[in-house]
């Protein structure tokens, strides 16, 4: 019950700040990607959201593969990419300095999506399974700076 509340709260919380973000404007990005607007995020959260804590059968999917499946069921489908291939840049993804609820977050070796800038939450796939980490934990900013 505990766990539900969190998620609802999450859930409230990330929407809230979704609505209130502005879509960043197509014409600054000179290759014709841009930052995801407000509506692709909250998709990509909500496809995430029905993924934390949902028990793999047989074994679970790498950060990669998870994040890749997450965005497909959102509606944005990419060529899939490693999270070393992610961190090095994929012409399917414009890097950003401020990162908003669906961008992805990259580590040499690990990916995942930004849930809550605010609170610096991201949903990923880690050793317990898929679920909801902060990337200004300890364990997280050990691992060097992230890319968004």
């Amino acid at each position: 019950m505990r766990r539900q509340i969190r998620y609802v709260m999450l859930g409230i919380t990330v929407l809230s700040l979704l609505l209130v973000q502005n879509a960043a404007a197509d014409a600054k990005y000179s290759t014709g990607l841009r930052p995801l607007s407000t509506p692709e995020g909250r998709g990509i959260v909500r496809a995430a959201s029905r993924q934390e804590g949902a028990e793999a059968e047989g074994r679970a999917e790498d950060c990669s593969h998870l994040v890749h499946d997450l965005y497909e069921q959102a509606g944005y489908p990419y060529p899939y990419a490693s999270s070393l291939d992610l961190y090095d840049g994929s012409k399917s993804f414009v890097r950003v300095s401020k990162p908003q609820p669906g961008d992805l977050i990259v580590w040499r070796g690990h990916v995942g999506i930004v849930v809550d800038q605010r609170e610096h939450s991201f949903f990923s796939s880690v050793s317990s399974g898929p679920q909801t980490e902060y990337y200004n934990s300890a364990y997280w900013r050990a691992r060097g700076r992230a890319r968004f």
